[in-house]
């Protein structure tokens, strides 16, 4: 299963810094991720932009939100803004 790691305020708002996802797609992911961000997707289900979404380093964006994930791949979600 693919690893979501939440950065800055997001590991309170989670309540964790990491979990593992049970996902085929990262559009699954950003859906099971949006229950506790609801901010992360607007009422179409696309992504806000409020939030950066990498996977593995690579930014999602250039991946496509149906790209097949993989047991080791990790979801870095990080506010736009965010403290130091």
């Amino acid at each position: 299963m693919p690893i979501v790691k939440y950065i800055a305020n997001l590991k309170t708002r989670v309540g964790v810094d990491q979990e593992k996802i049970e996902a085929r797609t990262l559009r699954e992911v950003i859906s099971k991720v949006s229950e506790k961000v609801p901010d992360l997707v607007d009422f179409d289900g696309k992504t806000t932009g409020l939030y950066v979404i990498l996977v593995n380093d690579v930014d999602y964006r250039l991946l496509g939100e149906e790209y097949i994930l993989g047991d080791n791949d990790v979801i870095t979600i990080l506010p736009v803004i965010h403290g130091g």
